[in-house]
């Protein structure tokens, strides 16, 4: 039996959620299924810090244009010519041509319940006459119910998925449900597996003068709260910017600042406008996109995580918090609350005051920070990589049989 996994997403430098999910999902993957033939499917060759592979895995990376559509495209032929006895997907989106048996995970499907939170740019679309025109195919081939903007590009795939695909992975109970109620999917289909966290760098123990570097680096000071993700609606981060404002100015005592973390997304321009808007230019550091060992010494150093996202099918950078020992407040919905149990402040995503309050709640209170670390230390414990990996394993393993 041989083995197909989709790789593209594992297979960059720079990584977020679901490309570290698949990064590591692949790293467990080297020890279970290291005697048996394992095809890993990429863009490009191995970056630099991809693990070694066992001698029975090989790569096959499909890097002949075009550079968009991948998954439909290149990894489609690929599929016609080279077909595995299994694919695995770690991510919605699985090749129009796949074989018989596919598993794919689902990790959320925001898209459907908040499509104002998604960007409608084109897919693959460089010019306007280049954007008519894949529109026009693109409703032609799906019988005018898909135009081809990134959004319906997100529908089309998970629809597809759900229909096509033998096992349906998710990454929390809320998004299983949310699949079965949205597809009216099979229940029997969809396994849950917990999402886990980098246990090798993201732990309590604090280093002060990698800390100061890190701090200096970014130029926050000591007195800082972060936040980690894309700069977008979705993430909630124009509102947070927002509720820091309002605590500023109602507490202008205060020196703390707020730090976020991430490239700019789907609503960068009103982050920016908000900052303005506030005064904050000061206060409010955007380092981009940081490197996990400097981002772990940023986290540590901070006195609270805040992670107001509107929608989450899981929240990886909720089990770095807690296992670095940083108080969290996070919304009370979606699947957050399903992640950190008791161990978080939570918060009414959509209101300002609220998130403002909290942040007021945790600054002035240590005792309060102090209880919410120990929560989180002790909750972190139900999450892992190796976990996640088993249970996968033991899903690949079921559907090969």
């Amino acid at each position: 039996m041989i083995l197909g996994i989709d790789a593209s997403r594992a297979n960059v430098l720079q990584r977020t959620g679901t490309e570290w999910y698949s990064y590591f999902l692949i790293r467990e993957f080297l020890s279970i299924f290291g005697a048996e033939e394992v095809r890993l499917y990429t863009k490009s060759p191995l970056v630099a810090d991809f693990p070694p592979l066992p001698q029975s895995w090989s790569v096959h990376a499909l890097s002949w244009p075009p550079r968009f559509l991948w998954t439909h495209l290149r990894l489609s032929a690929e599929m016609l010519v080279k077909r595995p006895d299994l694919l695995f997907v770690p991510a919605h989106t699985i090749p129009l041509v796949h074989p018989k048996k596919v598993v794919t995970t689902i990790h959320d499907i925001g898209f459907e319940h908040e499509r104002q939170l998604y960007n409608q740019k084109t897919v693959g679309a460089t010019s306007s006459a280049s954007r008519g025109i894949w529109d026009i195919l693109a409703r032609a081939a799906t019988l005018g119910k898909y135009s081809a903007s990134e959004l319906d590009y997100h529908r089309f795939s998970a629809r597809f998925a759900v229909v096509h695909a033998t096992k349906i992975i998710t990454v929390s109970e809320f998004t299983k449900q949310e699949i079965i109620k949205t597809y009216n999917a099979d229940p029997e289909k969809i396994v849950v597996v917990h999402n886990g966290y980098n246990s090798e760098i993201f732990t309590p123990l604090r280093n002060s003068a990698r800390e100061k570097v890190a701090q200096e680096a970014v130029g926050c000071g000591q007195s800082y709260v972060i936040s980690i993700g894309r700069l977008e609606y979705k993430k909630n981060t124009p509102r947070l910017v927002e509720a820091f404002g309002v605590y500023v100015k109602q507490h202008p005592e205060s020196t703390v600042r707020l730090v976020l973390v991430g490239s700019q997304g789907f609503g960068f321009d009103e982050v920016a406008a908000t900052i303005k808007k506030f005064n904050l230019e000061q206060r409010v550091c955007l380092p981009g996109w940081v490197e996990a060992s400097q981002y772990v010494d940023l986290l540590r150093g901070a006195q609270a995580f805040i992670f107001p996202s509107l929608y989450e099918g899981f929240g990886i950078p909720l089990l770095e918090a807690m296992a670095s020992g940083v108080p969290v407040i996070a919304s009370q919905t979606t699947s957050i609350p399903e992640v950190v149990g008791d161990a978080a402040v939570l918060v009414d995503p959509q209101n300002t005051s609220d998130i403002a309050d909290a942040l007021h709640k945790l600054m002035s209170h240590q005792d309060a920070r102090h209880h919410l670390r120990e929560r989180g230390l002790e909750r972190v414990k139900q999450f892992s990589w190796k976990a996640a990996g088993q249970k996968t394993a033991h899903v690949l393993r079921e559907v090969m049989t």
